[in-house]
């Protein structure tokens, strides 16, 4: 059995593992006096304390990811399976793609179609199955055929930082912040954010998304589940209270801060949930 590596970018919420041959290659977080490179030189809480400083990311250059692919090489691996976040948010699988085709592995690059912890349930299933000893094109196709069953549900409370980086209208940001508004976004097929639904108030966000959540995995025995927060972990806290049975019956419950380069995007209140079921 060939040794195959999982490569990916730090919007896919995971940190490196070399251990258990999960590699990852840092979102770039840009200052105006300097750059850092996402999970190494810049964590949540250092973002936090300077989110309102005029910060943008990069995706990684396509010498990053071949220096991360050279140390996979070195390391005896033989293949490469590459997952990005979502080609229509980031351009990191653009760049991934042209340091694999540069390279002189064997390999497959999935579009997650996703970002946050709807890519890492993804890689860690990936995981599992390369783990259970499924070649390359098995676990790719395993994979893909699996983006569709990915449920991912984030509860916006400030929609600063979505208008700051374009992700809504001006105009609908102004609207909602007077009135309350707290969106529930997902990510569409295409990996585009779409709004979800609008809940006005904290509270009955929380409860919908509970209700939400519950519904869908009353009759499901076999899934991944994940939760994730921004500047405060205690901004879950219910959440993961009133899904504590859904939790339990996990396969693989994940639970994990969004990293610094996602939370410029998102901002400091942002909080949600992700699952998918697995053979």
């Amino acid at each position: 059995m060939n040794k195959i590596a999982i490569l990916l970018d730090s919007g896919c919420n995971i940190k490196e593992d070399i251990e258990k041959g999960i590699f990852v290659v840092p979102i770039y977080v840009n200052f105006k006096d300097i750059s850092k490179r996402d999970l190494v030189d810049i964590d949540p809480k250092e973002l936090y304390e300077r989110i309102d400083e005029d910060v943008q990311t990069a995706a990684p250059g396509i010498n990053d990811f071949m220096s991360k692919i050279e140390l996979i090489k070195e390391l005896g691996y033989e293949k490469i399976l590459g997952i990005t976040i979502s080609l229509a948010l980031s351009a990191t699988f653009n760049s991934m793609k042209l340091a694999l085709e540069s390279s002189d592995m064997e390999y497959k690059i999935l579009d997650s179609k996703g970002v946050s912890i709807s890519s890492s349930v993804i890689a860690l299933y990936g995981s599992e199955l390369i783990n259970r000893g499924l070649e390359l094109e098995e676990v790719y196709i395993k994979l893909e055929d699996k983006i569709k069953d990915v449920r991912l549900f984030v509860v916006v409370e400030d929609l600063k930082y979505l208008i700051r980086g374009g992700r809504i209208s001006h105009v609908k940001g102004v609207i909602g912040s007077v009135m309350k508004i707290n969106p529930i976004l997902s990510i569409n097929e295409d990996g585009k954010i779409y709004n979800y639904k609008s809940i006005r108030g904290r509270a009955n966000a929380l409860k919908y998304l509970t209700d939400l959540v519950k519904s869908d995995l009353k009759d499901r025995k076999n899934y991944y589940f994940s939760t994730a927060y921004a500047k405060d972990k205690s901004d879950i806290d219910e959440l993961r209270e009133n899904l504590s049975e859904e939790i339990k019956n996990a396969k693989v419950y994940i639970e994990e801060p969004i990293t610094a380069a996602l939370g410029v995007h998102a901002g400091p209140t942002v909080y949600g949930v992700c699952y998918m079921e697995v053979d």
